[in-house]
Formats: structure tokens, sequence, C-alpha cells
């Protein structure tokens, strides 16, 4: 049991049973002669914070709330504590705390957000973010994040100012560009959408989503001759994407080569056993090539599938009414 004013053990012990010689041990030793020593503790939570040790940090922290109450630094690094270990409220309103004793830190509004965004309340993250705009000089992240605010409630209008902001301010980001895209392609915008996402791959040719979803588009728009190099670029660029490989095998199937086609959702299985879509296109494609047996494994796998999630459906349904 602590004593009352005690300062709270951190986790000295992990630190030492891996024998840390470096920034953690020294801090531990200086906090073991000078315990009240506020500015130790709070970087040596902050190393603990790098560590994702996360109730270590909130622990130590803790200890020194009288002396930092009116510390925003104090606030935040608790605040972004709390969050890492998923206590969202309290992250929440060590924020706020935060804020109301530096209300001009544009980085303490853009924290209390990506708290709001992690708990998908998209509404408070956008209120934090437009009083973040107002301070001065915001970086180019806030606009960036209004915009996933409001793309997150499928509002797909109000998201191209705040992108735009956020390309404006930094010319060479391809994930602005790409949401651009993305909100065009809602608004039923091809042209648009088709632009943003080339941008967004000459911005960074590794970008494999904006390649997708312009892929997509191409089939959408009735262009499987466009799509078919960027799947393929994008399967050499990330062989683990089980999408571009189902897509593929739809495509190839279309255009009668059915070797190639019954490869592709051979690969999104091995990639991701559950992909019911790629069990039935490869069922399908195995009945064309006359191959029943294959075929009908491959349908028995689905059913299975099927099946246990009408189970899991009907255990939660079933423990939800007692």
């Amino acid at each position: 049991m602590v004593a009352e004013g005690a300062k709270p053990s951190v986790s000295a012990d992990k630190f030492r049973s891996r024998l840390v010689a470096g920034p953690e041990r020294s801090l531990l030793i200086i906090l073991a002669h000078a315990p009240d020593s506020y500015e130790v503790g709070y970087v040596l939570a902050e190393v603990l914070f790098l560590e994702k040790d996360y109730g270590s940090a909130i622990r130590l922290l803790k200890g020194y709330e009288k002396e930092s109450e009116r510390k925003p630094e104090y606030w935040n690094s608790l605040g972004m504590s709390y969050a890492g270990s998923n206590q969202l409220p309290d992250a929440a309103q060590a924020l706020i705390k935060a804020i109301d004793l530096d209300p001009q830190r544009v980085d303490l509004y853009f924290n209390l957000a990506s708290i709001y965004q992690k708990g998908r309340d998209s509404q408070s993250a956008i209120k934090v973010l437009n009083q973040a705009n107002l301070q001065k000089d915001p970086p180019h992240e806030v606009s960036f994040s209004l915009g996933l605010s409001y793309f997150n409630l499928r509002n797909h209008s109000a998201p191209l100012e705040s992108f735009g902001s956020a390309l404006k301010a930094r010319p060479d980001f391809a994930e602005a560009e790409y949401f651009i895209g993305r909100c065009n392609g809602k608004l039923q915008n091809p042209s648009q959408a088709a632009d943003a996402y080339q941008k967004a791959m000459a911005l960074n040719p590794s970008f494999y989503w904006a390649s997708f979803e312009l892929a997509l588009l191409d089939l959408q728009r009735d262009r499987p001759h466009e799509a078919v190099p960027l799947f393929q670029q994008i399967v050499r660029l990330k062989p683990g994407f089980p999408d571009a490989h189902f897509e593929l095998g739809k495509i190839y199937a279309l255009q009668g080569s059915l070797s190639a086609a019954i490869t592709e959702p051979e690969w999104t299985i091995t990639l991701n056993s559950d992909y019911d879509s790629a069990y039935y296109q490869l069922g399908r494609l195995y009945e064309k090539v006359g191959n029943t047996e294959k075929a009908k494994a491959v349908f028995q796998i689905v059913n299975a599938h099927n099946e246990r999630r009408s189970r899991i459906y009907q255990e939660k349904v079933s423990g939800g009414s007692e």
C-alpha cells in the first residue's frame, strides 16, 4: 500500500529485468533520489508513453497532479496516456483542461480531436478542429483531419475545402489528393475523381490505395483495359492486398482467361480465409472448367462460414436477451 503523498511506483522492475542502460534507467535513478522532480518524472512518463506502457505513465503522472494542475503540458501528456489505454472520457477531460490553460496551442486542439475521432465522435472532432483553425498558423494536419471528420459523417462536399487547404499548405500531400478523389467519386464526379487519383499517384507512386480507387473507377466507367494494369501494379507493390487479386480475377473471368481467373481468387483466400466473395467466384470458375469436386469443396467452405456466423449472431442475440 502506498503511503499518502508518496509518488506511485512505475515499472522499474520491467526496465531492470531488461538491463536497460539507456535513458529509462538514468531517469529511474534520478527519481529515486529526487522523487519530487516533476521535470524528470514527466520525461520518464514520455518514455513510458513511447514504450506503450500507458498504465505506468498514467500512474506516474497522477502522482504529480497537485503541483502540475496549472501546467497544460501535464494535462496533455496525461490525456494522451489515457487515450493510449482507451480511457477516452478521461483523455478528453484532460485535454479540455490543457486547452483551458493555454487556448492558443493548436496541438492541444488537434490531440483532443484525435481522441474524439478515436471514439467515433466526428461531430465533436469537427467543433474542436474548427477552433484550432482559428488559432495562429494552424498546420496542414488540422485541415486534413477536419476533412476526414466530415468524410466519416458521409458529408462529401464539406471535406473538399479542407483537403484543398491541406494541399495548398503542403503541395506534395498525396493523401489529400486521394481523399479529394474519394469525395468526388461519392459526389458522382468521375472525371474530377480520376484526376485527383492520378495526381496522388504522381506524388507518391507507392500509394497503392489511389491506384486501387482509380482502377475501381475505370471498371465503373467500363474501362477494364485501363483497370487491369493498375491492379497488376498494385499486386506488385502490395502482394498481400486481397482485394486487388479479387478484382483482377473478375476481369480475367470476363475476358475468358479462366486459368488466370482461377489463380487470383485462390490468392485472395490464401491472404484472407474469410473472403466469401472470392470463394463464390472460385467455385463458379471451377464449375466452368469442369472441376466439380473442387467447386463442391469450395461451396462447402462458404456454407461452413455462413453457419458459423449465424451461430455467433444467435449467441449474441441470446446473450443480449438474458
